[in-house]
């Protein structure tokens, strides 16, 4: 690998100080001149390159752009080379871009890696930036392999090596597959643009191009049609994933066809558009809509007028039916909450695929379904269907609706509507927020298309209200609608953790333990989440007034304040008395799902707990030195007596 930073001006020599003669530089120049090199079709741009170029004018970019595609076409006049720290043909170059700049970049296999355009005081202090990215990837990797305490959190051991194997090694070539952003303790994030794209920048200062993917991500993207499962942890990269899914899709058919991207939230789709606009997809020919607006949707294009008018009254939802009905239809079965019955109505009784296209499940029916699909025992199940009833004798006797009987009258409208079909692909993030019934309004939408359908989600990420997630569903699912024709293939699985260090992830890992031990099956177990480098644990802070917080964010525009949604806004009250600006950092937990921040606090996200005894439950788990227990074995950091305490 060489390094190459390159006189963009064409003509003139790097002065490696303010101090330094031209005519010293060019003798310099032209002893340590670098060879041609190689053609490149790629070129790699780190987001402090994207930073400077946004702050340019055109004239500046367009300079910046000439110089790039010479670079590309392996024109390597005019470079200063300098050897890399302890190597022996890593090589690093200086040249001027202009009287106070220039601009570092170097060769990574077949491609062109641009690192930063800085100040020629600086360009020392970007070497050695480089060199400390390189170091650091190599140092991590060792502790990590070397961890005698890290677990396989009992997943066989060759799907455990695979994970590491694919996180480091590029086949194709001797470097790690991804680099250490030398300003933190995360993954480089790369952006790829082709050499015939980068007139982009001459045109639109904004113009971000996608981030490159691993092998693994790029497989997913390119590799098959037919309905695609993809299951990751958070920050395992599944958004940026599906968007490229989007991206490829839009520029592989015609502009005829019709694109949807589903998310629980309008946040979430909101930041999924910027990522699909930025990366120059046509944001026109795709619809960005929250599951709750597609039923919306999907209503209006296939009821009459007078019904779209009657089915937009209030629906009962989780909060209401918290609030205002359970204290009218709880009974004796005092071991189930109002959750927990919600659940099993949302899910299974009303919600299920079955219940939507059939009616109501029958109480034999509901006792009936197999404990891998509905993990609630059998004499619970029993109190609550019995609880069902009287909710359901309720809303008869009011008049009211909940989302599972909108989503059911729609399933009905659509099946009766000859050669319905609205879009030729459908991509959804966060699907384990959606129920089986939604997923399956989802297939209708794409005229019952076996390959219109890319799903990407985490059960154990779920934060919507009554939904029981599983992947085997949408697999059930789709095998059903399709009358048996088709069959889709077992999910695709990302193991390398993008956003978190592994002092967070070694945390995180141990309540993913605690929960898979509380609640076997809700999850699909995946081998440890595994960061690029390591770093510190999350610290604990006890006892902070508003006022402390407060002075956190202001000290910290960065800094988001994560609650329980229904909490958000007592706390931005409390905190506006300290910073009037705060309540704009503070996010509830719900909206801030699939979105990633650089720095974030969780506050008051178990006191706030309506019922105490439920915080009393967390707390015992949680400190319960036996609920971590990996196949026999300690996890990552799990020896101590209390492992999250």
């Amino acid at each position: 690998m060489v390094f190459y930073t390159t006189d963009l001006l064409g003509d003139s020599a790097l002065k490696l100080s303010t101090t330094a003669n031209d005519g010293a530089a060019d003798e310099v120049d032209s002893a340590m001149a670098a060879p041609n090199a190689t053609t490149s079709e790629n070129i790699q741009l780190t987001k402090d390159v994207l930073r400077w170029v946004r702050k340019q004018d055109a004239k500046k970019r367009g300079l910046f752009v000439d110089r790039l595609v010479k670079l590309a076409a392996g024109d390597r006049t005019q470079c200063r080379c300098e050897l890399m720290k302890g190597s022996t043909n890593k090589v690093i170059t200086a040249a001027r871009l202009n009287d106070k700049e220039s601009i570092v970049c170097s060769q990574r296999g077949n491609d062109i890696l641009v690192w930063f355009v800085c100040p020629h005081e600086t360009v020392q202090r970007c070497r050695q930036l480089v060199e400390i990215s390189y170091e650091r990837v190599a140092e991590s990797e060792s502790a990590i392999n070397n961890d005698n305490g890290a677990g396989t959190n009992g997943v066989s051991a060759s799907e455990a090596s695979t994970r590491t194997i694919v996180a480091h090694t590029n086949v194709n070539t001797a470097e790690p597959e991804m680099l250490v952003d030398p300003s933190s303790n995360v993954p480089l994030k790369i952006h790829e643009v082709k050499q015939n794209e980068l007139n982009r920048f001459k045109e639109n200062a904004h113009y971000i191009p996608t981030l490159k993917l691993t092998e693994e991500e790029e497989s997913i993207v390119t590799r098959k049609n037919g309905t695609v499962l993809l299951l990751g942890r958070a920050g395992s990269g599944k958004t940026l994933v599906v968007s490229n899914r989007m991206l490829r899709d839009s520029q592989m058919y015609d502009s005829g066809t019709n694109q949807l991207f589903v998310a629980r939230t309008h946040r979430l789709c909101k930041y999924v558009k910027g990522i699909f606009e930025g990366a120059g997809g046509d944001a026109k020919r795709v619809n960005f809509l929250s599951i709750s607006t597609f039923v919306q949707h999907l209503f209006e294009n296939v009821a009459a007028k007078d019904e779209v008018s009657a089915m937009t009254r209030p629906v009962v939802d989780f909060k209401f039916f918290s609030t205002e009905i359970w204290p009218q239809i709880k009974g004796k079965e005092k071991e189930l909450d109002d959750l927990a019955v919600w659940t099993q109505i949302r899910s299974f009784i009303k919600g299920s695929w079955d219940a939507a296209v059939h009616g109501i499940l029958s109480k034999g029916d509901y006792l009936g379904l197999p404990r891998e699909r509905c993990r609630l025992a059998q004499d619970k199940r029993e109190d609550a269907y019995a609880i069902f009833m009287r909710y359901k004798i309720l809303l008869e006797e009011k008049g009211w609706l909940d989302s599972m009987d909108k989503t059911t009258d729609l399933i009905h409208k659509v099946l009766q509507t000859k050669n319905f079909k609205l879009y030729d692909k459908i991509y959804v993030d966060e699907v384990q927020d959606i129920t089986q019934a939604e997923i399956g309004l989802l297939f209708l939408a794409t005229g019952s298309q076996y390959d219109g359908l890319f799903l990407a989600g985490d059960p154990a990420q779920a934060v919507s209200q009554g939904v029981d997630f599983r992947f085997e569903e949408v697999r059930s699912l789709v095998y059903t609608m399709s009358g048996g024709k088709h069959k889709v293939e077992r999910w695709e699985k990302l193991y390398r953790n993008f956003r978190s260090h592994e002092g967070i992830l070694r945390v995180s890992n141990l309540v993913l333990d605690c929960l898979h031990n509380a609640f076997p099956g809700a999850a699909v177990k995946l081998p440890f989440d595994q960061g690029l480098t390591l770093g510190p644990r999350p610290g604990l802070l006890q006892s902070v007034t508003f006022e402390e917080l407060a002075r956190l964010v202001k000290a910290n525009e960065r800094l988001r304040i994560l609650t329980r949604d229904e909490h958000k806004s007592a706390l931005c009250a409390e905190l506006a008395v300290h910073a009037p600006g705060a309540k704009n950092n503070v996010w509830g937990i719900v909206e801030a799902k699939g979105l990633e921040f650089t720095d974030c606090v969780v506050v008051d996200f178990f006191s706030t707990m309506a019922d105490p005894a439920m915080q009393k439950t967390w707390k015992n788990l949680f400190l319960d030195p036996q609920a971590v227990a990996v196949s026999g074995k300690k996890g990552r950091g799990s020896g101590t007596k209390f492992p999250l305490a």
